[in-house]
């Protein structure tokens, strides 16, 4: 009676355990993080149409706007996004309570400033880098974050900081490439939810800080 027993609740165990919720992989970022959810395009609000209606001479000279090339927009109404534009030319929209958002998607350069890093032995390096990026999802790059290039500046330098850390000053010099390899891939990670893609990030200048060095040596 009793293994019958034993093998009734381990049955009733494992059904309640096949029943549990399972975290979803789909929830998490790349970058470990919590995943922003995906705003849908929607209709234009019904508000929107009618008072567009009413009000058409006076609301006219806000229904157009001009896309350039390499430039991409999204459409918002009352606080809702209605719709993306990535066709340059002139553009029509419902203009009562519409409003465009631009961002460019063509290739951009950034040199970071030197940074005082100390390496894997303990050592102060300056180092700086050079970055390669471009939106390549309007979308993300609009609603995700505030201004894609301070978001790609700030990450960047901590990027940078992280990944020197790991190294010795020689394997910095020498390993070059798996260096640049590491610091891109690292920042890819971190700027997928604005809708980036980071065509190259390497090593622009690599030194000791002469006076902190110095100073070690002597100790």
């Amino acid at each position: 009676t009793t293994t019958t027993h034993n093998h009734s609740t381990t049955k009733w165990r494992a059904r309640r355990l096949s029943r549990a919720p399972v975290a979803r992989a789909s929830g998490m970022s790349r970058a470990g993080g919590p995943e922003l959810a995906e705003m849908e395009i929607q209709s234009v609000p019904l508000i929107s149409r009618a008072l567009s209606c009413l009000c058409c001479p006076l609301v006219f000279g806000n229904s157009c706007f001009t896309l350039q090339s390499r430039t991409e927009a999204a459409v918002f109404h009352m606080g809702v996004l209605t719709g993306i534009e990535s066709t340059p030319g002139l553009h029509w929209i419902i203009p009562f309570g519409g409003s465009v958002k631009r961002v460019a998607t063509t290739n951009r350069t950034v040199v970071l400033p030197e940074l005082k890093v100390v390496d894997r032995q303990g050592n102060p390096v300056v180092v700086s880098t050079i970055l390669n990026y471009r939106v390549v999802d309007a979308k993300k790059a609009i609603l995700n974050v505030q201004n894609v290039d301070s978001y790609i500046q700030t990450n960047s330098q901590a990027v940078l900081k992280q990944v020197v850390s790991q190294y010795t000053y020689d394997q910095l010099k020498t390993d070059t490439e798996g260096v640049n390899g590491q610091l891109q891939q690292a920042m890819q990670l971190l700027v997928d939810v604005a809708g980036v893609r980071i065509e190259r990030m390497a090593l622009n200048d690599l030194s000791y800080e002469i006076g902190r060095a110095s100073c070690r040596e002597r100790v």
